[in-house]
Parts: C-alpha cells; structure tokens; sequence
C-alpha cells in the first residue's frame, strides 16, 4: 500500500492510499483547493472496525459501518468532498506503480497550471464556500 501527500505552493494537496491510522484526515481537507483521490482509496478518521466497536460494542459490525461511513473515493465525489477522482491502472496502483506514477504526475501538473492562474485570495476564498456548502443543517425544530 502507498502512501503520500503532496504539497505544492501550499495549494495543491494530493491524499493518495492514506492509511487508516491517520487520524486528522479531516482536517487535511481543509487545507486542500482541489482533493482527489485514488479510484481504490479510502479516507477515513476511524477504520470500520472502530467505528463498529464504538456503536456496537464489537466490530462485528464492520461492514454496516464501512457503508454507514461513506469514505470510498466515490462515497466521497458524490458528497462534493472530492473533486476528481484519479483512475487506476488495471489491477490497481499497487501493480504497476509506474503506470500510477504516471497517471498522478500528469494529474498534478494539469492542477499546478490550473492553480497557478488563480489568484491566493480567490483561491481561499472558493475553498471556504465548498467547505460550507458541505453537509446539512437542521433549523432545530
């Protein structure tokens, strides 16, 4: 399993294959312009087994709470958390890491030329709006 996160000019932030044992994920993404992930990765605070223990008191559970957790690659585009998912070679990254190094070095040049035209305040400024547009809110009533 891979795993690595890229900086670039403090704006481009790539998650790729993070481990289940990080544990501020979360607050990664608030750091990220534009997030992607990895066609097979996952991002996760809590693996499902934990999760399982907390709600359930045994990780009997894992899978309901895999599902529950919405934290797959797609999970997460659809959620409007990830903006693009990166495809993966036949067999997955794990398998032809060339090929994947590939993939992401065109993937992270097309998002530094992207970035680069964009001013840093617009830049900020679009983040905050995606990251206040994410989730729902109850009136309370």
């Amino acid at each position: 399993r891979f795993s690595c996160i890229f900086y670039v000019d403090f704006q481009l932030t790539c998650l790729w294959e993070l481990p289940e044992v990080l544990q501020y994920t979360a607050l990664l993404f608030l750091l990220i312009s534009w997030p992607f992930l990895l066609e097979f990765a996952y991002c996760s605070v809590i693996s499902p087994e934990g999760c399982a223990a907390i709600l359930w008191k045994s990780k009997d559970n894992a899978e309901q709470a895999a599902t529950a957790l919405k934290f797959t690659a797609k999970d997460l585009y659809e959620l409007g958390i990830v903006d693009e998912i990166i495809p993966e070679p036949i067999g997955a990254a794990h398998n032809n890491p060339e090929e994947m190094a590939r993939i992401l070095k065109e993937t992270i040049v097309r998002y530094i030329e992207e970035l680069q035209a964009i001013p840093i305040g617009k830049l900020i400024e679009n983040r905050h709006k995606k990251y206040r547009k994410i989730g729902c809110f109850l009136d309370g009533e």
